[in-house]
């Protein structure tokens, strides 16, 4: 085996990484696994449903054009938004992004849920005033609607508090798209960039008293070096995503 080649030779390979004498990448490379089969399988009937999901979307919009201008969820928005003349989206994107929802925001979702449920019980006051704000606002959870979302400002303080304090994501992966500088860091595009949020959520100089659960530091008239669900290219959509998913699992 030629060196510098950063391959070793199949002698090399320790035993737990072979199955019947061969390296397991081999095996997965020509042959399919039977837990491989069923992930196909899966994701072949999730890739079908999420299809449905969009037809079923465009169909609704057809049929209802005042939805339109004034998009009744989340899907139907990102395809009005995909129909527009100089929009860059496309039902590739669509369907893209309805896959990261349906899989990759049910576990954090809840799990902030959870904290935040906790952090209100421990914090009386701040759960009153929660209540206080959604009752008059919102008080049938079936009927619970975008605009009254917008009006609930208190209540995104407290789950923007809650992601502070308990990121359930605690570590960011991101990469420049073009050349620029951070803090007086020079940072090439494609550079791979890792932030860690729980690190600076809880720093003094960036918030006061950073151990308290103070959801008023998050209300606009107050300013905050850090967003806990933004820093991505598809912030927009988790920042209306995750919070709608908590507040109508809160109410």
């Amino acid at each position: 085996m030629p060196t510098g080649t950063g391959l070793a030779p199949f002698a090399d390979v320790p035993d737990s990484q072979c199955r019947d004498g061969l390296p397991e990448l081999v095996i997965r490379r020509w042959l399919q696994l039977l837990a491989d089969r069923v992930v196909d399988r899966s994701v072949a009937a999730t890739n079908a449903a999420i299809r449905g999901y969009v037809a079923e979307g465009r169909q609704r919009l057809r049929d209802d054009p005042g939805r339109v201008a004034a998009p009744q969820n989340l899907l139907q928005a990102m395809l009005v938004a995909a129909d527009e003349p100089a929009s860059s989206l496309d039902d590739a994107h669509v369907i893209g992004n309805v896959r990261n929802m349906l899989l990759a925001g049910e576990e954090t979702t809840a799990t902030t849920l959870a904290w935040m449920i906790d952090l209100l019980v421990r914090h009386p006051e701040a759960r009153r005033r929660a209540e206080a704000e959604v009752r008059p606002i919102a008080p049938d959870p079936a009927a619970f609607s975008l605009d009254q979302m917008e009006r609930l400002n208190y209540l995104e303080g407290c789950v923007h508090e809650t992601m502070r304090l308990k990121p359930v994501i605690p570590i960011l992966t991101l990469q420049a798209i073009d050349d620029t500088v951070v803090s007086d860091i020079a940072i090439p595009r494609d550079t791979p960039i890792f932030v860690v949020l729980r690190h600076d959520g809880l720093d003094a100089r960036f918030f006061a008293r950073p151990e308290a659960f103070e959801p008023e530091r998050w209300l606009e008239d107050a300013e905050q070096p850090l967003t806990p669900a933004a820093s991505r290219c598809r912030s927009a959509r988790g920042r209306v995503s995750a919070p709608a998913g908590i507040w109508r699992s809160s109410k």
